[in-house]
């Protein structure tokens, strides 16, 4: 308990933390009572991820070899602090099993790549630093395809509007995310930092005895052009992607 406080204390900087220390662990009781009780089992949970994430020092030279192997001797550059700064602050919060940490390997690899760094934005770390991993994986997809949608609205005539959409088709890869629920989530958050569109191309009338009464309506996800370089710095190559999603799916 008292190595327990004491890293509460570190972490929190806590005048209450250090309080509940001194009266629990330097009183003639050994209890530190209910208060201090509640707060260490909340402070265990708050801390037990970075606990057990670990320092970036104690994962550097993971992170070191990752990158030199994607980088020719030859092609390394200096590399740029608005980069890596915020690059290297980022790897020590993420799972280093997450796609998240190898899209960030990736954008500190382009942007010391002779060759690439060129094409590196100095948003992408925090473009970066909001994905969700569902968001990555969408990204992938929207490498290489646009996902079609194909959807109908109703039409109430005595308002004007279109409601109660339904879902006709869509190629949206939601069986590899971890959370599909959250789709139109994602897509919103998405757009809002420039990375993707949802244009409709085409619809079409639905009429009944002459008159309209909804819409179909042909749309597609796709990757703006922004987008299209920022996948391209950061987001993992197929044989990543399809080794994540399989150690996802065990």
């Amino acid at each position: 308990m008292e190595k327990e406080l004491e890293i509460i204390k570190v972490a929190l900087d806590s005048k209450v933390v250090e309080k509940i220390y001194d009266d629990g662990l330097s009183g003639t009781t050994s209890q530190i009572g209910r208060l201090g009780e509640d707060l260490v089992k909340t402070a265990r949970l708050l801390l037990f991820p970075i606990q057990i994430l670990g320092s970036l020092q104690d994962r550097l030279e993971r992170i070191l070899i990752r990158i030199k192997h994607k980088i020719p001797e030859d092609k390394i550059k200096q590399a740029d602090p608005k980069i890596i700064g915020p690059s290297l602050e980022n790897l020590k919060y993420i799972q280093e099993d997450d796609v998240l940490f190898e899209a960030f390997i990736n954008l500190i690899t382009k942007s010391m790549n002779e060759d690439e760094y060129r094409n590196v934005h100095p948003a992408f770390p925090r473009l970066l630093e909001q994905l969700s991993s569902d968001e990555a994986i969408l990204l992938y997809e929207l490498k290489n395809m646009e996902f079609n949608v194909v959807d109908t609205m109703d039409y109430d005539r005595s308002l004007n509007q279109f409601h109660n959409r339904k879902l006709i088709s869509s190629e949206i890869p939601s069986e590899k995310l971890e959370f599909p629920e959250h789709m139109e989530t994602y897509y919103s958050h998405l757009e809002s930092l420039g990375l993707v569109s949802w244009p409709v191309f085409k619809q079409i009338p639905i009429n009944s005895n002459g008159i309209q009464t909804g819409i179909t309506r042909y749309s597609k996800w796709l990757s703006t052009p922004f987008g299209k370089i920022f996948s391209q710095v950061c987001i993992p190559d197929e044989e990543y992607i399809i080794s994540y999603l399989q150690k996802k799916s065990q």
